[in-house]
């Protein structure tokens, strides 16, 4: 699934327009009532702000963190988001404060990486949305309630056609009730225990159609099975798949990112049967890959089937624990 979110974007802003007027993207899953959505890392922004001896404030943000939001615009009650945040990210452009605030005097990184977030329940609000959830931070769970402000309704970008949503927060944590203390002169006085935090995400669906193979130097096996199933059917596509890999594997491009680019194309034209069995190779190919699972695992979904859709899910899972997507749809099927 996470090949799914890779951003195939200029780093520049987007206009948007209307969905009607955009190509149309099948990306319901009927399982959930929900489109599952990832994040644009390239427009987003998730910081956080902290007072210095009552002085200034320092700022810092996260730069890798992955976001999977199963969203529905008709009823927000049954949407849901997936935070994970990698802590040896965290940035306030200073090298020796971000590697001490990595140590065990504050986050702790080596021990606890992550920083999770999830939403057990939306509810309407005065000035928008609350997403109560639990906070996982160096080792601690926390209930908290996170304002959410809706910023753009499901719609499509002009440049790609990718199928856009936007949210925007701000809430205060106490960094002490998990555990997150400093040192006896960076803890006490010196640091506010209080936190802002601020974010904004813009969550995204790519258009596959508007994303090309890009094997440069060899053929894209994605691409050659892709022009098969269009003249002939997935099942001479699979054929001719295990034939080049068997007489001619170096002459192709096999990396797990060809056959998943072309299930997804599959997929967002609606034909998830053909997806499955794309992805199925891939899984064969690339047993040890969670990524390959987690694609699996949204090809049965979107075919109906919640028993295949969730074992492949978990497997994902055990494989990876931190992939958002899995995660939020291993506990939305019931798992």
């Amino acid at each position: 699934m996470r090949s799914y979110f890779l951003l195939f974007i200029a780093n520049c802003f987007f206009v948007a327009i209307p969905s009607s007027l955009a190509q149309p993207i099948h990306t319901e899953i009927a399982l959930v009532d929900a489109e599952l959505f990832g994040v644009d890392r390239s427009h987003s922004h998730l910081g956080f702000s902290i007072r210095f001896m009552g002085m200034s404030s320092v700022k810092g943000t996260f730069n890798d963190y992955d976001v999977a939001i199963l969203y529905n615009e008709a009823d927000m009650t049954k949407t849901s988001v997936t935070v994970i945040l990698d802590v040896a990210s965290i940035d306030t452009a200073n090298d020796w404060r971000d590697k001490d605030l990595q140590s065990e005097r504050f986050f702790d990184a080596a021990q606890y990486p992550k920083i999770v977030f999830q939403s057990d329940r939306i509810e309407e609000a005065t000035t928008g949305f609350l997403a109560h959830g639990r906070l996982t931070m160096r080792g601690v769970t926390r209930e908290i309630a996170v304002p959410l402000k809706r910023t753009l309704l499901r719609t499509a970008d002009a440049g790609w056609g990718n199928i856009r949503i936007g949210f925007e927060g701000r809430f205060t944590l106490n960094r002490t009730e998990y555990g997150i203390h400093g040192s006896d002169f960076w803890g006490v006085g010196m640091l506010s225990e209080e936190v802002d935090i601020e974010f904004g995400l813009l969550g995204t669906i790519m258009n596959q159609e508007k994303i090309t193979f890009r094997s440069r130097e060899k053929p894209s096996i994605g691409e050659v099975l892709q022009q098969t199933i269009a003249e002939k059917d997935v099942a001479a596509a699979v054929a001719q798949y295990h034939d080049l890999k068997t007489q001619h594997e170096t002459d192709y491009n096999f990396a797990e990112s060809e056959l998943n680019r072309l299930g997804y194309k599959l997929l967002e034209q609606g034909r998830a049967a053909e997806a499955v069995q794309v992805f199925q190779l891939n899984a064969e190919a690339y047993p040890e890959s969670a990524n390959v699972y987690d694609s699996l695992g949204q090809g049965y979904a979107a075919l109906g089937n919640r028993q295949q859709a969730l074992a492949h899910y978990k497997r994902a899972l055990t494989l990876d624990p931190y992939i958002p997507s899995a995660m939020e749809m291993t506990r939305r099927l019931g798992g």
